[in-house]
């Protein structure tokens, strides 16, 4: 029985499945953000999160120590009684998706999902993947690395996404893009759009309502400065080149100071460069000014779950808890 809410209503409540594809580093921050904002809409839902993984993901033996009895086997999601499905993005490897190591898993998974017409949220590397696999639409490569804040506008409001604000911002965090053109082709509608970022939020009903984003709302204040940081110090190793400065996020003054340090190719990590740079960084305090939209974009989805979940036969039902 769902627990009542404070005027006397039921609560509904939802069974979520996280499907989390970030690498080591990553897999706990991942875990901590989708819950978090899941958590934030009580007392509005009442969710439980069930987590899954992929097997073929590369994972460390300390990593998988700390998720063997907490995640399950992604190849048996089919057998939970899910009302929804998350599923993160992972690091790139390949420029190709489909020679992502696990990449016949992933396409496992979407026909898991697509069979049990589950709605499902699919996140920035895990967006691109799925339209590649639904539909064959390949992202394109960026010429840079598209990081920072961005602020997006409704397209439309979905019937199933009730209650998303006409406009918002939301971290994005990629070297990859979808084209507008290419969706549309294919039957997604765009829901959000980016003057500078394009593409942000996009939906098409795949037996269960698919919502896809480019970006990263469930971010916490500091994580685009941890990567931010994280990609400085490859570069100070001869990693590639000079890392993006996360657009909108930084102090305007800090950010064009950042731009113009990075700007050189010294990588020596004793450096004058590098030593202005950390100490730029450990200054600054970033506030998650995207929050009140991802929070809306996260009600959402709850309730579009929640209206899929009360339109399911009474004979869906007794298949998903019995998993057959």
């Amino acid at each position: 029985m769902n627990p009542p809410s404070a005027r006397g209503r039921p609560v509904p409540r939802l069974e979520i499945g996280l499907v989390n594809n970030m690498p080591d580093g990553a897999v706990s921050a991942a875990e901590r953000q989708f819950r978090g904002r899941l958590e934030a809409l009580a007392p509005e839902f009442d969710i439980r999160v069930r987590l899954f993984r992929l097997q073929s993901v590369a994972r460390s033996a300390f990593t998988l120590s700390k998720m063997n009895g907490r995640y399950e086997n992604a190849a048996r999601l089919a057998e939970f009684d899910l009302d929804a499905v998350i599923v993160t993005g992972a690091e790139p490897r390949a420029a190709d998706l489909r020679d992502e190591p696990y990449w016949r898993e992933f396409e496992a998974l979407v026909g898991q999902v697509v069979a049990r017409s589950l709605p499902c949220l699919w996140s920035c590397l895990a967006a691109h993947a799925a339209v590649l696999c639904l539909d064959g639409v390949a992202r394109r490569r960026l010429g840079v690395k598209r990081a920072g804040v961005f602020a997006w506008r409704r397209l439309e409001e979905p019937p199933a996404l009730a209650g998303l604000p006409p406009q918002g911002l939301t971290p994005h965090s990629r070297y990859n893009d979808l084209a507008a053109d290419d969706l549309a082709a294919k039957g997604y509608d765009i829901v959000s759009w980016s003057p500078r970022a394009g593409v942000d939020m996009f939906v098409k009903r795949c037996g269960g309502e698919f919502l896809f984003v480019q970006g990263h709302p469930e971010y916490e204040a500091d994580t685009l400065l941890r990567e931010y940081r994280r990609d400085l110090a490859r570069w100070m190793e001869g990693e590639g080149p000079p890392p993006a400065v996360p657009s909108g996020y930084l102090l305007p003054a800090l950010e064009r100071t950042l731009d113009r340090l990075s700007s050189g190719h010294d990588r020596d990590a004793g450096g004058p460069r590098a030593l202005a740079l950390a100490g730029m960084l450990e200054e600054f305090r970033p506030a998650a000014a995207w929050m009140p939209a991802a929070t809306a974009i996260f009600a959402s989805f709850a309730r579009m779950a929640a209206c899929e979940k009360a339109r399911r036969p009474a004979s869906r039902v007794l298949a998903n808890a019995t998993g057959t």
